[in-house]
């Protein structure tokens, strides 16, 4: 009998936050680690709009911070702010960027397991990012490796993590967004973290024209 060496692997978290406003953008987050036990599926996690509704609620709860994910096995994240662009909308221009932030990681495609929380139907998402990687970098991303769950946010804990760094990062984008704008159209604020983040280290530069040129054509195609 065979056995898939799990440690091999090097697994990523995906998920998005939209800036909000007049903001076409949005704030795409990836978490890594080698620790497959952030893959396994659990049940009812807490995403970051969990935790606003319960603060606002005037539940006492605790976010987990940076620190603590990294406690839990996170080894790394990154972010890049996703947008529109051209005449296609902004999360078909998320896999480009998804595309861009697994680059930015230097792991050989070999050992790369991606988990994206569904935003556009699974096997759309695979062969467009495999598509893309292929053409833009000549890089041959497996499709088993590919996995796209509806809610993952919920249920696989890298994902989790994923999404509430999104909401964070989104989140100084909406308050710098609120000090140019009246009282009745300010974005409502929550913030969920008491410590800082130094996000700008993690920030990876938007996809190039070049890239955006070979997005184009796949979607034409």
């Amino acid at each position: 009998m065979a056995y898939l060496n799990l440690n091999k692997f090097h697994y990523f978290g995906f998920d998005e936050s939209p800036i909000g406003g007049n903001s076409s953008g949005l704030v795409l987050a990836c978490t890594e680690t080698d620790d497959s036990r952030l893959i396994e599926k659990r049940t009812n996690l807490l995403k970051a709009a969990d935790y606003i509704h319960l603060i606002r609620e005037g539940e006492e709860i605790v976010v987990p911070s940076l620190f603590n994910m990294g406690l839990n096995g996170l080894s790394s994240y990154s972010w890049i702010r996703s947008n529109r662009g051209r005449s296609f909308c902004r999360q078909r221009a998320a896999h480009a960027s998804i595309a861009q932030l697994l680059m930015e990681s230097e792991v050989d495609p070999r050992r790369m397991v991606v988990y994206i929380d569904e935003f556009f139907p699974p096997e759309y998402t695979k062969e467009l990012l495999v598509e893309y990687m292929q053409r833009f970098y000549g890089v041959n991303l497996p499709r088993p490796n590919i996995q796209v769950i509806p809610g993952a946010d919920r249920s696989i804990p890298l994902v989790n993590f994923a999404d509430i760094l999104a909401y964070r990062i989104a989140a100084s984008f909406r308050r710098t967004q609120n000090c140019y704008t009246g009282p009745g159209q300010r974005l409502p604020m929550v913030e969920l973290f008491s410590e800082p983040i130094v996000a700008s280290d993690q920030r990876v530069s938007t996809v190039a024209e070049e890239g955006r040129e070979t997005l184009a054509f796949l979607l034409s195609a």
